[in-house]
């Protein structure tokens, strides 16, 4: 399986802010509210609405808990987010750091994958997805 067959939602959207907090098992966690442009797989949504996506880890009064392997997701930019709702009802990156891939203005993946070709195997269908965010055919904006 791919990790593209893995999410129940595929959006691009901007990181407009992350905050860490502590969840109910005292866990510290980063929710980034993403300001949404496209919908790509799942729930359609509006310009302009917004998904939290929680990764695990963060920094809470000087005390850090970083995980590797996760993205770090930078307020002010644009992202390719594949991502799954958990049971916990937080929706979580499929894939940890593969599950936001830096999105250029022009809808290329950024530095992560300088070109296609460089995308691993797992993440070939987005190239699909991008290719129909370029022209328009794919996801939903109402």
């Amino acid at each position: 399986k791919t990790l593209l067959s893995h999410a129940d939602r595929v959006v691009v959207g901007t990181v407009m802010e992350c905050q860490s907090v502590r969840d109910p098992r005292a866990q510290i966690i980063t929710q980034c509210a993403v300001g949404l442009e496209k919908t790509l797989r799942g729930v359609p949504s509006n310009r302009g609405d917004v998904m939290v996506v929680t990764q695990f880890g963060g920094e809470i009064d000087g005390e850090i808990y970083q995980v590797l392997g996760d993205a770090e997701l930078d307020v002010g930019e644009r992202y390719l987010f594949l991502t799954k709702r958990a049971k916990d009802g937080h929706r979580y990156l499929v894939g940890m750091r593969r599950g936001a891939l830096y999105l250029t203005s022009d809808n290329r993946i950024g530095s992560s994958f300088p070109t296609l070709k460089d995308v691993p195997s797992d993440l070939r269908g987005v190239s699909r997805l991008l290719a129909d965010l370029e022209t328009g055919k794919s996801g939903s904006t109402r």
